[in-house]
């Protein structure tokens, strides 16, 4: 996608993945970065950075778990980390 910026890319991802029937996708900032949580049929929660081109990964009930994957995901990050 080249649209611009991590917040054009994810509000433009989040728009065609409703388009398209995937259930309540919605971009979402964190830590002054933007990307898309969406739901499965099977009510399953996932995000997905178009901007960094990470897969969809699924969100775990357990905070640290979730702060792990995160930390993993964006690991080769260029940016500085906060708080992770």
């Amino acid at each position: 996608m080249l649209c611009g910026l991590c917040s054009q890319k994810s509000i433009t991802l989040s728009l065609l993945l409703n388009e398209n029937g995937v259930r309540n996708a919605r971009a979402y900032g964190v830590n002054g970065h933007v990307i898309v949580k969406f739901n499965t049929t099977t009510e399953r929660t996932y995000l997905v950075d178009p901007d960094y081109g990470k897969a969809p990964y699924r969100t775990p009930a357990d905070p640290e778990a979730f702060k792990a994957i995160v930390r993993d995901t964006y690991k080769d990050s260029p940016f500085k980390r906060r708080n992770l």
